[in-house]
């Protein structure tokens, strides 16, 4: 660029350019910023990591009783949910199951229940908690998920949102392999919650939705649902989806 008293300058030099380079520069900055908000959490060692949790990780936390999502007792909207149709007789799945607090009830009302979970500390959790229940108990990947047998309903509850933004479409396809037609998948899911990291990971209503829509047949899907528990008020959806039968060519 050539100066009024005929000296050069570099384009790097010039202000206006440097800004220009400055805001593209920080665009990007904001930009990777925004994702990384999106998709990371701070870890037990307090380092700020991709979202994708390993085996170890979650052996990690319950060793260490960084379970914050881990209620202590039965879900509130499931007793409520059993009260309106009695699940006796009914083959369930429970993936996330943790300490297994509603796995075991809904054994207790009669249903053949089969309980996941990534972490053998959360079944060793589950089985030392409920040492006499009936719930087949099976450590599981939950997004590869593949029976010989379907089921009748599986039971959502802190599992999808604990689960990173890119493995969540292969676990609501192994959700409907699971189902047998006519089945129900049924539950909580977070959408909001606290920005210091996670899991749970963010939950866009509109994806969820579409998720759901992409696998199943959505029955109900209320947004901020009042069954939460009041400390969970307006942060969950409560949701149930069909498995359509197949219906034969004619």
């Amino acid at each position: 660029m050539i100066k009024p008293d005929g000296s050069q300058t570099s384009l790097a030099q010039s202000p206006r350019c440097l800004n220009l380079f400055q805001l593209v520069w920080v665009g990007k900055v904001m930009e990777k910023l925004i994702l990384s908000d999106q998709i990371a959490y701070n870890s037990p060692t307090g380092n700020r990591e991709v979202a994708v949790l390993a085996p170890e990780d979650w052996e990690q936390r319950w060793r260490e009783g960084t379970t914050s999502w881990d209620l202590g007792g039965v879900t509130p909207s499931l007793v409520e949910y059993c009260r309106e149709k009695n699940p006796r007789g009914l083959d369930v799945l429970v993936p996330g199951c943790g300490r297994g607090y509603d796995a075991h009830f809904l054994a207790r009302q009669g249903a053949r229940v089969v309980a996941l979970d990534y972490a053998p500390a959360a079944l060793e959790a589950a089985r030392t908690t409920h040492p006499e229940s009936r719930v087949d108990w099976q450590i599981a990947d939950v997004t590869v998920l593949d029976f010989k047998h379907r089921f009748d309903l599986v039971w959502e509850y802190t599992c999808f949102c604990a689960l990173d933004p890119p493995r969540r479409q292969a676990y609501l396809a192994g959700v409907a392999r699971a189902l047998r037609p006519g089945g129900h998948y049924q539950g909580l899911v977070f959408h909001s919650f606290p920005k210091s990291g996670g899991p749970p990971w963010p939950v866009d209503v509109e994806n969820f939705r579409d998720l759901l829509a992409t696998n199943l047949a959505i029955v109900a899907f209320e947004e901020n649902t009042q069954r939460s528990l009041k400390a969970r008020l307006n942060t969950e959806i409560w949701f149930s989806a069909r498995k359509l039968p197949v219906v034969p060519p004619s």
